[in-house]
């Protein structure tokens, strides 16, 4: 069995769930990692992945630990980034996490920087002659990168590994699978149609990929009070640089249609989005390019990490706002814990 070390939630004995049969629908990253872990703990665990959802595929993957001022989500990221560290070049393959310097600023009309920043390893201020443009306040944090296409890739070989049955297959009603002690979902937005939870506010979102400059290095965002906060995400093991934040809010209908429709890219608010963050970083305005791509962030009123109230079989993983690669294992480790309850029960 794979040995995730000391971290506190992650299963390390084979026999907590031995022989029991579990289902995860939806292979995002919070449905991969639970999938893991689940089979760590010695569970039977068949992966059902339509593909249709491509978040955690296309995201920049920057673990900041206190990126939300939701506390859950705070603290989800924070045993995220915990977990990632532990696990790094010992259960993950090297390179697929990497540790960053993350320069964050804000303009005066923007919200103010989330408490618990001056917890974070190597948090320091922002030397005031070193803000851009605008900019009232910055901080510079420890954080750790992990590109989703990486992860979901080394994740896929480790299911191999632990005899994780893999099913291309759309699911149409999680409850409906059978032969199984616990189904556990973990949609991200198709939640809002598979069980009609209208507590998600989706928003779209779009990145461009760029060839990384030689020499550039590091994180970087600017919380500009416009609807694109900027942020640009160097990726030394994909040699990108990733650059996104903006945000469009949709309708869940609008955001099916959007899926239906094979989740086209908006080249639109990438050019836009270039143009953006060449005013800040003028190295990427030359940088070569290499594609655009769009997705939608799961966001909702709060989190849900429960059982179903009226199927106890169901536990849902849902509701992070795009957050779904730094807090997986962390959001993983606690679907275990559940699932191990209603064993005992």
């Amino acid at each position: 069995m794979l040995d995730t070390g000391s971290a506190p939630g992650v299963p390390r004995s084979a026999s907590r769930l031995a022989g029991v049969p579990v289902a995860v629908v939806g292979g995002g990253p919070v449905g991969r990692w639970t999938a893991l872990l689940l089979a760590q703990a010695g569970a039977v665990v068949t992966l059902y992945d339509d593909g249709s959802l491509n978040t955690g595929l296309i995201n920049g993957g920057w673990g900041f630990a206190y990126h939300s001022h939701d506390p859950a989500v705070g603290h989800l990221a924070t045993q995220g980034i915990e977990l990632y560290l532990r696990m790094r070049d010992v259960v993950l393959p090297q390179g697929v996490v990497t540790e960053e310097w993350s320069t964050v600023q804000r303009a005066s009309g923007a919200a103010p920087f989330p408490e618990g920043l001056e917890e974070l390893e190597g948090y320091r201020r922002l030397d005031p002659a070193d803000l851009s443009v605008n900019m009232v306040e910055g901080v510079v944090v420890h954080s750790v990168v992990v590109p989703g296409e990486l992860l979901l890739g080394a994740l896929a070989q480790l299911h191999k590994d632990l005899g994780v049955t893999f099913v291309r297959e759309h699911v149409a009603d999680p409850a409906d699978i059978s032969d199984v002690a616990f189904v556990v979902n973990a949609t991200g937005l198709a939640s809002a149609w598979l069980y009609d939870d209208r507590e998600f506010t989706p928003s779209m979102g779009t990145v461009v990929r760029l060839r990384k400059p030689e020499g550039f290095s590091g994180v970087y965002a600017w919380d500009d009070a416009t609807n694109c906060a900027p942020y640009a995400i160097s990726q030394d093991a994909t040699g990108h640089v990733v650059v996104g934040g903006t945000t469009k809010p949709v309708t869940i209908e609008q955001a099916r249609e959007w899926v239906d429709a094979g989740s086209p890219p908006d080249m639109a608010t990438g050019e836009f989005l270039l143009g953006h963050i060449s005013s800040y970083l003028p190295a990427l305005a030359k940088a070569e390019y290499v594609r655009t791509d769009t997705g939608i962030r799961p966001e909702r009123s709060d989190i849900r990490i429960a059982r179903d109230q009226n199927d106890a079989r169901v536990i849902h993983a849902t509701g992070f706002g795009g957050f779904g690669v730094t807090v997986a294992p962390a959001v993983a480790a606690r679907v275990v814990d559940l699932v191990a309850a209603g064993v005992q029960r």
